[in-house]
């Protein structure tokens, strides 16, 4: 399958896949990346449609991005590795920067008493550090509990939130 990157000095960041089968296309464009992150880990939200008029519109604005784009080749990702790296380097030190920078004014959860809170310290601990980045198995289920309680967190709110009549939307 070819691959292209924009030419643009402009970050492009659309997320549209276009697939065709025997009954025409369809096409999904959201916020996921193609990655595990995006499919599988992230909390990403995407679109589906079969809507043929649609799916039509958005293959003719593919096709004029793909024009405008560059070729990935054997020899550009050669080319661009050394530019990842660099990139690489630069991002964990804004990292670093950011942390340093955040570090006087964020709260320090040793000296929080979590006795009776409906999350716990560990709940925290799951996203801090390189945690987030993790596809570590044990790192996985640490989020899963995260997860699970913000699941039964919603399902003891959403009644209440339901009985005072609040509007607002909520997909079918």
């Amino acid at each position: 399958m070819p691959a292209f990157v924009k030419k643009e000095n402009k970050f492009y960041h659309p997320k549209v896949y276009i697939l065709r089968n025997h009954r025409g296309l369809t096409v999904y464009t959201g916020s996921g990346n193609c990655t595990l992150g995006g499919i599988e880990k992230n909390v990403e939200v995407s679109l589906k449609t079969d809507d043929q008029v649609i799916c039509d519109e958005l293959l003719k604005w593919f096709n004029v991005q793909m024009k405008q784009g560059k070729a990935i080749t054997e020899a550009f990702i050669l080319a661009y590795e050394p530019v990842f790296e660099r990139h690489k380097a630069r991002a964990n030190q804004d990292q670093k920067e950011m942390e340093l920078l955040l570090s006087p004014n964020s709260a320090d959860l040793n000296k929080i008493d979590f006795t009776g809170q409906f999350f716990e310290k560990a709940h925290y601990d799951a996203f801090s550090g390189a945690k987030p980045y993790s596809y570590e198995p044990e790192i996985d289920k640490e989020r899963e509990a995260v997860r699970s309680n913000l699941f039964q967190l919603n399902s003891l709110l959403y009644p209440k939130i339901k009985a005072k009549k609040y509007r607002f939307h909520h997909p079918k």
